[in-house]
């Protein structure tokens, strides 16, 4: 079944079609998140709070859930910014053309290219680093990307040039090496397992299963049990979800 047909049948309350949604885009929504924001606390608090946004969603027309998902995790990061930062960062201003920053990373040897890629990922400017991301990471074309963020191919294409310009530039090639190309480093990276993998399966059912009042406190003890090895903030979370 594809994503679509997975998640209206959640909809319809299947949860066993939830848990295939689930696994099927947990590891890319989480890596996505940690890039962009370089946090791993802050990852697992906006990754709980979009899943939450998918099961209160009541828009969702049967379109690509992909792209769903990714619109809602553009405004949830944006929501982000603004409580973080006080308002979004400039970089977010559609009128917004970063100068070329002079910063680069001396290239030695191969084995090192992948750590200097991730190094200057996150000197991008943040809406720069989000187009790259959800094209690269995600896999999303211009269209799709412009889509999601609400805003025209033409800055899209722009933002993304930048991002690519800048990465491939940041790095000072010794002995006559090849400059390598990052996009495609990128895509060629080992998947990141998220650091909660456990936590994910306690976290679904939490948000996705609806318990009898009857069983709520049952239900919490089990949670909480299983919980017992992930981190404070997951575990307060859980508790305030299943109270």
């Amino acid at each position: 079944m594809t994503s679509e047909m997975l998640f209206l049948s959640y909809k319809q309350g299947d949860l066993h079609a939830f848990k295939r949604l689930y696994n099927i885009h947990r590891a890319p929504l989480y890596r996505f998140l940690l890039r962009q924001t370089s946090q791993k606390d802050v990852t697992e608090e906006l990754y709980q709070q979009i899943w939450r946004e998918v099961r209160t969603q009541t828009d969702y027309a049967g379109n690509s859930f992909k792209l769903f998902l990714y619109q809602i995790a553009h405004e949830v990061l944006l929501k982000y910014y603004e409580l973080e930062h006080g308002s979004l960062p400039e970089s977010f201003n559609v009128n917004y053309f970063p100068k070329r920053k002079n910063i680069q990373v001396a290239i030695t040897d191969e084995r090192n290219v992948t750590t200097t890629l991730l190094f200057q990922l996150r000197s991008l400017p943040a809406a720069q680093r989000m187009v790259f991301l959800l094209h690269a990471e995600v896999g999303f074309t211009i269209g799709m990307v412009a889509e999601c963020v609400g805003i025209s191919r033409e800055i899209i294409k722009t933002r993304l040039r930048y991002a690519i310009a800048f990465l491939n530039s940041s790095i000072d090639i010794v002995d006559g090496q090849k400059r390598p190309d990052f996009l495609q480093i990128y895509r060629q990276i080992a998947e990141i397992n998220p650091t909660i993998m456990l936590s994910h399966y306690v976290i679904s059912e939490a948000l996705f299963e609806t318990a009898r009042s009857e069983r709520v406190e049952p239900k919490r003890k089990c949670l909480i049990k299983r919980a017992g090895s992930m981190t404070s903030t997951i575990v307060n979370s859980l508790k305030k979800l299943v109270a």
